[in-house]
């Protein structure tokens, strides 16, 4: 019986070193060997360490794409032919508690079986604790094994293109917004425009699902609030010369986000091609993300 299990092998979320092959038990290795009349068999009494934990190596790396949605696909094997089921309990635990408690059972077919899970940036760690059906009597044939095969970490293709989408707007608005204003604009297109945006930056905000996307947001907003807070103060009042030097600067805000979104895409299009390059290394069981991938990056 197969079983998909959502769960993590401890890791820090970026790319890094393939992961090398892990065997958690093998009966040939851990159990009692007897010759039976139908030929080599591994019994009871058979060691596991219920301290066993994974920790693959890994690169850290700097990014301000930590706020982003990460997924790790695990590739494993559990196999075994015996006279009663196996069953292996693992946990998983972030850096403060357990987040999950799982059991798979042994599959007599031999087929690699796949987990995926979407995850935060976090170390986390998986501990195997026991494995069911290795006391009393019981026989296993050889190849009996728990072997985990590749783990892959990875950016989730949808997180990325969902904080590439809200850039798009982002970079569409400030688009609009330098087309319509201009250093000679007076104090009420200016002060209209600045509304315009922000009820737009404050809904945008509301409604994207990407962290970073709202966080960046916000941030706008509110140096768009305090200049227009004083941009009224020295327009209101009646000094021509403040007042210009208000809109001035309002106009430099514009521009300097404009570069802000761009230069945050030109950061995001290196970050993946990174992702890209060491996938198809390491990602051989990753075909329709990494495809995912290289079809965001050519959006960029």
């Amino acid at each position: 019986m197969k079983f998909k299990i959502p769960f993590l092998i401890s890791l820090i979320i970026s790319a890094g070193e393939s992961f090398s092959e892990e065997i958690i038990f093998s009966a040939e290795r851990d159990c009692k060997r007897v010759e039976m009349s139908n030929g080599t068999r591994f019994t009871p009494k058979c060691k596991f360490d219920t301290e066993k934990t994974i920790t693959p190596n890994y690169l850290k790396e700097k990014t301000k794409f930590k706020d982003l949605s990460y997924k790790t696909k695990l590739e494993y094997n559990f196999t075994c032919e015996s006279l009663r089921p196996l069953n292996l309990n693992f946990s998983m635990y972030d850096s403060r508690r357990e987040k999950l408690n799982i059991s798979v059972s042994a599959d007599r077919a031999g087929q690699n079986q796949f987990a995926t899970v979407n995850h935060k940036y976090e170390q986390l760690r998986v501990k195997f604790n026991r494995i069911e059906g290795l006391s009393g009597f019981q026989v296993m044939k050889p190849g009996c094994s728990m072997v985990i095969d590749s783990i892959t970490s990875y950016p989730d293709p949808y997180s990325i293109n969902t904080y590439i989408d809200g850039l798009n707007t982002r970079d569409n608005w400030i688009a609009f917004l330098l087309s319509s204003t201009a250093p000679s604009s007076d104090y009420i297109t200016i002060r209209h425009t600045l509304d315009m945006t922000i009820n737009f930056l404050k809904r945008f905000a509301q409604n994207s699902d990407d962290f970073l996307d709202r966080i960046e947001a916000e941030g706008l907003v509110s140096k768009l609030e305090q200049a227009k807070d004083e941009l009224y103060i020295s327009c209101e009042n009646g000094e021509p010369n403040y007042c210009s030097q208000e809109v001035q600067k309002i106009l430099v805000i514009f521009r300097l986000e404009d570069s802000k979104v761009k230069k945050s895409k030109q950061e995001v299009k290196l970050f993946i091609e990174k992702q890209i390059r060491w996938l198809e290394n390491n990602g051989n069981i990753l075909d329709e993300d990494l495809k995912e991938l290289k079809d965001i990056h050519n959006k960029l």
